[in-house]
């Protein structure tokens, strides 16, 4: 009976270290998959109030594929990826276009996100991006 009770005691007191064990931060890419929504762009540091950015969903699937949609109807797909180190995202599309953003910050309702593009009219041109969440997956 008495092997029986430390056996008990030994067993309990695994099961308390164990559950006061601190829970793992998901990483950004178990954060990502869902619905996004662009809130806000700026472009160069100014905002950019056009209604053409409102009108944009970027779907983040688990499978690591994306579909970005224009509310338009125009769409493109591929897959994504953020690197190990959580500051980059990066769609990869069908037709072999790379964009690559820089992850200023994560939550899991927003991302913020600085993407450089170059024009040979203007330059290196700073796009912004700061989106919500409209669903998980």
């Amino acid at each position: 009976m008495k092997k029986l009770f430390n056996y008990i005691m030994v067993i309990g007191a695994v099961l308390y270290i164990s559950a006061c064990a601190k829970p793992e931060e998901p990483t950004m890419s178990q954060m990502a998959p869902g619905e996004w929504d662009i809130e806000e762009v700026y472009v160069n540091g100014e905002i950019d109030n056009s209604s053409g950015y409102s009108a944009v969903s970027l779907f983040l699937e688990r499978n690591d594929t994306f579909l970005f949609v224009e509310r338009s109807g125009r769409s493109f797909a591929g897959t994504w990826a953020i690197d190990d180190a959580g500051s980059t995202l990066t769609l990869t599309a069908t037709t072999g276009e790379v964009l690559t953003f820089n992850i200023i910050a994560m939550r899991f309702d927003h991302i913020h996100m600085v993407r450089t593009v170059t024009s040979p009219l203007a330059g290196d041109i700073e796009l912004r991006y700061v989106l919500s969440r409209v669903n998980t997956f």
